[in-house]
């Protein structure tokens, strides 16, 4: 880019930052800037566009990309910190989000810069432009405490910093700054010591201030709601009393008979005790859905804007799915379609339809109206409406719910119709809304705190000596933990755990994730030592053990520090090493987990186009020739073709090549695991059958076909011998994937494990006395619904008759698993025979004999495919707004409206944008040519 970063050599040691750094930008002339004045004119750049950036998935802007290059060095990222504070106006509705956009893009920060940030209180705590530094300096902490969670947040959360942020909580102080010092506490209280010190320091405190600021909850200045939202959050979540009840305990919810959905949420999204309000303060695209589903009729519901920055608020079916972290919501998909009233854009199919509102601002109501009947949809502001809208019905014609998505920092409250709306529709005859027509039983309106709903979970009559979810870690971990906050600590950790980890342990790779993570964040000096090591095992005894882990190791790294400290690990070095063991000559497990640790680094863009040239200069490419091992009786190797495909098909791409999903023959199957019923990171197999998680987390999944009587089986083949959760699920049953909760944790599955020899249900662990499976090992699960019985089986040999699951539920079940990660297993609903089918049971069905899919839901997508299918949905600016496919070429008369095809007008009676009778209709001329 032309960007270099060097020391003036004229510099004093006055302290002011543009005498310091010096910037020499890429013009002919070479002329310097200050690096102070550079870094501001960039982000103000930024700041201009963000707006204007509509793509999910963008390039990013050239502003973006300098300032990249300049926080490699600590002095650049701590001069991108001191210019975000002075730079970022407080009026701008983005302006938090462009911190956290830059912040995210930039490295991790070292301990030294972290320490020196915390230092800069002083410098902006009073004069002018107070409330502006303030807010944005909150706003850093923030985005700090959330990326470095764990010893190097507690390391940032100093007595100064605890004393600043406390001291932002009086209501003195400038909204704003309160607002973002709650957010920050919030988010240092996710590391536990953190937490715990925060909660010693309010008890301290005279009064506690968070209960003065619940008490703006509904105030009508919207930034001191958004305080009230975030103390009562707080004090419902993190920093709870004794003497208080909690929010969902006091709140009347008498008249509410709709409600946003917690069942149907994305993982971080707020959800007010009333169910009617929510908000994200996630870095991501959080999504709901409401609890009240519509077939036909005409329906109307209000939004009231309590931010005026991103959202995508309107009508979603079932089918609309959440990707949060891609940035990928409601109205970005066929099943759904929304209003942007920010960037002033309609939503769908991840197609942007400029509309002509003005910008929502706070206070704003939104009208959301669906007539299925006619297979309309009108949104309105402040009671103006807009044109009608069809194209969402090309796809789907009903089963339509109230949702919305928020970036971060959002907030909004919905009006189902307990209350009077503020500007019900006067053009349509019988509209409808959701609350005179919907009901919730008291137990499904309780929107309970999640830690309480967690704790619910792990307490429910778990016996002292059963296996816990969430156990307190082991004095060896703690010691471990100790030893780690200084970098010798931390490699001799790496060291110990490349030549202890045994490599017949079915947990050793995972417990290498453990203690990783349980570490602070390696220096980059640490990682570039990490990487020399590569010489010190490459040979003699013990060569396949020390590599594997190595290979866990370098994964592991490349996944946690994604973005330019990945770049950095992956030297020649490195990269030659992984490409050298994906010989067929290696060990198995050093190639499946070099496999895995090429995945990772490939999450950085830069390193995965590295990847794929290195690879492209190969004779051969190795992963072709791993490929074919896909379906081996070597369950070692097996795992090996599945991680070389997935990488063929999402990671390194060959043109010669087909992809998978276009060669598998699916004639025979009829159910699959549901690509639109899983957990973010579990890998599905181009014929839906195999699942596989390489991601740190518990993955989930549930297949197509639900059952709602009579007696059923189907198989798994268990792949690796570690930790799975195989067995029976209903809708009801949700994926937390991140707090370790899957298939057999709630009152609505069970599910059989046979690594720790436990059957789950409702988080209680029941013993069994089966071996624990192993490569190879068939499950057998049994579901008799008529005599609500549940029976899993290993190897032919059944087991005892399970009742538990049916005290909750009797009906609607879906075959179900969980997996922790590098878990592999293969399903058979019947498309082929089952190796050991019930002999004790009489009219016994299989899923496949049973069920249909269409050819279309039958394809599994590679997640890049997807993503880009999504957003090469362009609509054309002289498209009709209606159909979309032909040229708006008619204007209405008398009303002089035009952004309509000559069909589609032939079929309206009224104009879709004013409602006025359609009298004539003029053809404009095309103007192609002129």
């Amino acid at each position: 880019m032309g960007v270099c970063l060097c020391k003036d050599k004229s510099s004093s040691d006055s302290g002011q930052d543009d005498s310091v750094e010096t910037f020499d930008g890429p013009t002919s002339t070479r002329s310097k800037h200050s690096l102070s004045e550079t870094v501001d004119r960039l982000i103000r750049e930024t700041l201009d566009i963000i707006g204007e950036i509509v793509e999910n998935e963008p390039e990013p802007p050239a502003s973006m990309m300098q300032l990249h290059d300049i926080t490699e060095r600590p002095t650049g990222w701590l001069q991108l910190v001191k210019s975000l504070i002075n730079v970022v106006p407080l009026e701008h509705p983005m302006g938090p989000n462009v911190i956290l956009l830059l912040l995210d893009d930039s490295p991790l920060p070292t301990k030294e810069s972290m320490l020196q940030t915390a230092d800069m209180i002083p410098q902006f705590s009073h004069g002018r432009g107070f409330a502006r530094r303030n807010r944005n300096f909150c706003v850093i902490l923030g985005c700090l405490a959330d990326r470095l969670a764990g010893p190097n947040s507690v390391a940032i959360l100093s007595d100064n910093i605890l004393k600043y942020l406390l001291g932002n909580l009086d209501e003195d102080t400038n909204p704003d700054v309160m607002l973002f010092s709650l957010i920050a506490l919030e988010k240092f209280a996710q590391t536990s010591e953190n937490k715990a010190t925060i909660k010693h320091s309010l008890k301290l405190l005279p009064n506690n201030p968070l209960v003065a600021l619940e008490r703006h909850i509904n105030s009508r200045d919207f930034l001191m709601r958004q305080v009230g939202f975030c103390a009562r959050w707080c004090l419902d979540n993190y920093f709870t009393l004794d003497t208080r009840k909690y929010s969902y305990e006091m709140v009347d919810l008498t008249s509410v008979n709709v409600m946003l959905n917690t069942k149907d949420v994305s993982e971080y999204l707020k959800i007010s005790p009333d169910g009617l309000e929510a908000r994200c303060d996630a870095y991501s695209f959080e999504s709901v859905r409401c609890t009240f589903q519509v077939h036909a009729g005409c329906w109307y519901y209000e939004v009231t804007i309590i931010t005026p920055g991103v959202m995508q608020i309107g009508w979603a079916t079932k089918e609309s799915k959440f990707l949060s972290r891609e940035g990928y919501g409601i109205g970005d998909d066929p099943h759904s379609m929304a209003f942007d009233g920010c960037r002033q854009l309609i939503w769908y199919n991840a197609q942007s339809i400029t509309h002509d509102f003005p910008r929502w601002q706070a206070g704003s109501t939104l009208g959301c109206l669906l007539d299925l009947d006619n297979q309309e949809i009108v949104f309105s502001l402040n009671g103006v409406e807009s044109k009608v809208f069809k194209q969402v019905f090309r796809s789907v014609k009903e089963g339509f719910f109230a949702a919305a998505s928020f970036m971060s920092f959002q907030q909004c409250r919905f009006n189902f119709g307990a209350t009077p709306f503020r500007f019900p529709p006067k053009q349509r005859g019988d509209v409808k809304n959701f609350n005179d027509f919907a009901h919730l039983s008291p137990h499904d309106k309780i929107v309970l705190p999640r830690h309480i709903f967690l704790d619910q979970l792990r307490r429910l009559s778990v016996k002292e000596d059963s296996c816990s979810l969430e156990p307190e870690p082991p004095a060896s971990m703690m010691q471990l933990h100790d030893i780690t906050e200084r970098p010798t600590g931390w490699l001799q950790l790496v060291k110990s755990l490349i030549n202890v980890v045994p490599l017949e342990h079915p947990m050793g790779p995972n417990v290498i994730l453990l203690l990783l993570d349980d570490s602070p964040l390696p220096t980059k000096e640490s990682m570039l030592q990490t990487a020399d090591m590569i010489p010190q095992f490459s040979h003699g005894r013990g060569f396949a053990r020390r590599n594997r882990n190595f290979c866990v190791i370098l994964g592991c790294l490349a996944d946690r520090l994604a973005g330019p400290n990945s770049v950095a690990i992956l030297s020649d070095n490195i990269l030659k090493y992984l490409l050298g063991n994906l010989d067929e000559d290696t060990n198995p497990d050093v190639m499946l987990f070099s496999l895995i640790a090429l995945e990772k680094f490939a999450q950085t863009s830069e390193n995965k186009a590295t990847i794929k040239h290195s690879l492209k200069l190969l004779p051969n490419n190795p992963l072709v020739a791993l490929e074919r091992h896909i379906n081996s009786r070597d369950f070692l190797m097996r795992q090996v073709g599945f991680c070389a495909r997935w990488c063929l098909d999402n990671y390194f791409t060959l043109d010669t090549r087909k992809y998978s999903y276009e060669m598998v023959d699916l004639t025979s199957v009829n159910v699959m695991l549901n690509t639109k019923d899983v957990s973010e990171y579990l890998k599905i197999s181009p014929d839906g059958l195999e699942a596989r998680c390489d991601a740190y987390s518990f993955e989930s999944v549930r297949c197509t076909f639900q059952v709602h009587a009579g007696c059923w089986y189907y198989e798994v083949t268990i792949i690796t011998p570690g930790v799975m959760q195989i067995g029976w699920a209903t809708k009801e049953s949700k994926f937390l994937s991140r707090e370790g909760y899957g298939i057999g944790d709630d009152p609505h599955s069970m599910a059989f494990d046979g690594c720790r020899q436990l059957i789950w249900y409702n988080a209680q662990s029941i013993p069994h006395d089966f071996p624990r499976w192993q490569a190879g090992s068939t499950l057998g699960c049994l579901l008799d619904l008529d005599n609500q019985e549940i029976v899993f089986s290993l190897n032919g040999v059944e087991s005892k008759v399970f009742k538990q699951v049916f005290r909750s539920v009797k009906e609607g079940f879906f075959a179900a698993a969980s997996f922790m990660s590098f878990q592999q297993c293969r399903f058979n609903f019947g498309a082929t025979p089952f190796r050991f089918p019930p002999k004790q049971r009489g009219d016994v069905k299989n899923f496949n004999d049973f069920a249909h899919l269409s050819p279309h839901d039958k394809i599994v997508l590679p997640r890049h495919i997807f993503l880009d299918q999504l957003r090469r949905l362009s609509v054309k600016e002289d498209s009709c707004s209606l159909c979309v496919d032909e040229k708006a070429t008619v204007q209405i008369e008398p009303c002089k409206h035009r952004g309509f095809c000559s069909k589609c007008v032939t079929q309206l009676r009224f104009c879709p944008m004013c409602r006025g009778e359609i009298l004539d209709t003029i053809q404009e001329t095309s103007s192609e040519g002129v």
